[in-house]
């Protein structure tokens, strides 16, 4: 033992000693049992052996290493050593955190993949997380991918550059099916939409805009890395039970989405692209406890010979609704328009309006009605009348259609207005709307308007105008 080291317990010896003589009765008490037993150079070898070995992390051992020996500075703040982080996470995590603004953040519950298919030759697939900066590693385990914790949109999958996932990615053809399994037993079809080489460094690949799976095949540090595209599979979709077929203004449900197309319109806004816009309204309700990704919804429309129209984010802003964006919190309801482009000549009975999340779709049925189908109908109007208290104008009558297909009539086909520009509160309506009316068929109407303050006042249906006088 060095003469430093002795000549500093004797004076922590001294120091003991003087002390004990202002100590209180119990703190004496405890200095004296130690003191007499045990020498106090002995105890700082055990406390020192005791630090070596871990067992001060013994709570009454730490609390009075610290207040016996180092009271020196009672306002130390003692920071715990954190343990590193291996990125792997068990499949049972359930919820990832989502960043809505910079004061709200909501809890998403992901439905994990844990297996995938394809032509024939499955894996296990493995959840890793990611943190910003970190790396995103393949698993050497043969049979396994790992999968991007957290993309639920573009789900991102990496495979070991091995004997098994080249050949794989290298022969994959168009035509060929993509199967993700998930945690709760949902199978999501993907076909083959294109194989390309990517730089290391590319993060288009990771972007969750819309609904595909992403491939990757790992490469040595910055090697350029083969990538496979799957594209979301809804003509295998369409074919599952997970399906439902319903008519306008009736509700279905879409996974955890309550949806309901509320009306259509034909908008024929330049007729020498040989395009007419046509426009879905639909009100969509979150029913399940957590907040919906909107993005992660995607809708198609269909015509009677199976052609179909995609999705048109610029048409969808000349709706009566704004297009869905951000995200539906559980038990919140929204009005939304979709729109889409079709051939101005388009001859088709109806319109299938495709809504599709997850593994679930639905199938809403809209009689077809261009503008030909809308002059097609015969609109009367035999009686207009005023409320006794003065506040309320009447309107019925009946609509015919003579044509071959069907007429529908939505709110935004009927007006009431005067010759300032004033637009009038519709009030109720018999019967509700829209209003369907099969060929050959007559239906009887009856709408309520807020009183017109002034004459002479026109009322709009299907843009046929009739004049009204002597309201006052």
């Amino acid at each position: 033992m060095s003469d430093e080291f002795v000549e500093e317990i004797e004076e922590i010896e001294a120091a003991e000693s003087d002390s004990d003589e202002n100590a209180s009765p119990s703190s004496s008490f405890l200095s004296k049992k130690i003191g007499d037993k045990i020498p106090v150079w002995l105890l700082l070898l055990i406390v020192g052996l005791m630090v070596g070995c871990g067992v001060c992390s013994i709570p009454f051992a730490g609390y009075f290493t610290y207040d016996r020996i180092t009271n020196s500075d009672p306002d130390l703040e003692l920071t715990p050593t954190p343990f590193a982080d291996t990125g792997l996470i068990s499949p049972n995590r359930e919820s990832s955190i989502v960043i809505l603004s910079d004061t709200e953040t909501i809890t998403q519950s992901l439905d994990i993949p844990v297996s995938i298919k394809i032509e024939g030759q499955s894996f296990i697939v493995s959840p890793q997380l990611v943190e910003n900066g970190g790396e995103f590693a393949a698993s050497e385990e043969e049979g396994t991918a790992v999968w991007l914790y957290g993309t639920i949109v573009n789900y991102v999958l990496l495979f070991a550059d091995n004997g098994s996932s080249r050949p794989l990615l290298e022969q994959i053809a168009p035509g060929n099916q993509i199967m993700l399994r998930t945690q709760s037993g949902k199978e999501i079809p993907f076909t083959f939409a294109s194989r390309e080489t990517l730089t290391a460094d590319d993060a288009s690949v990771y972007t969750q805009t819309s609904p595909r799976i992403t491939l990757i095949l790992a490469g040595n540090g910055d090697e350029p890395r083969l990538i496979v595209t799957g594209n979301y599979d809804l003509d295998a979709v369409s074919q599952s039970t997970a399906q439902s077929i319903v008519e306008l203004g009736e509700p279905v449900q879409v996974d955890e989405l309550q949806i309901a197309a509320t009306g259509a319109v034909y908008q024929l806004a330049d007729a020498s692209s040989g395009f007419a816009n046509y426009l879905v309204d639909y009100q969509v309700q979150s029913m399940g406890l957590t907040a919906v990704d909107s993005s992660s919804i995607s809708y198609l429309l269909i015509d009677d010979f199976g052609n179909k129209y995609a999705y048109n984010a610029t048409v969808s802003q000349f709706g009566n609704n704004p297009p869905l964006i951000g995200f539906i919190n559980a038990g919140d309801s929204k009005m939304a328009t979709a729109g889409f482009q079709i051939p101005i000549g388009l001859s088709s009975r109806q319109l299938r309006f495709v809504v599709t999340y997850g593994a679930a779709q639905a199938l809403i049925t809209i009689p077809f009605q261009n503008s030909a189908a809308a002059d097609s109908a015969a609109v009367r109007l035999t009686a207009a009348t005023v409320s006794p208290d003065l506040t309320t104008l009447t309107l019925t009558g009946e609509v015919n259609n003579l044509g071959d297909q069907a007429v529908l009539i939505n709110e935004s086909d009927i007006s009431l207005t005067t010759n300032d520009g004033t637009n009038y509160w519709l009030l109720s309506t018999n019967p509700p709307f829209p209003w369907t009316i099969g060929p050959g068929q007559t239906i009887p109407y009856s709408v309520s308007f807020q009183l017109p303050a002034a004459e002479p006042a026109t009322f709009n249906i299907l843009n046929q105008p009739f004049e009204l006088m002597g309201l006052h």
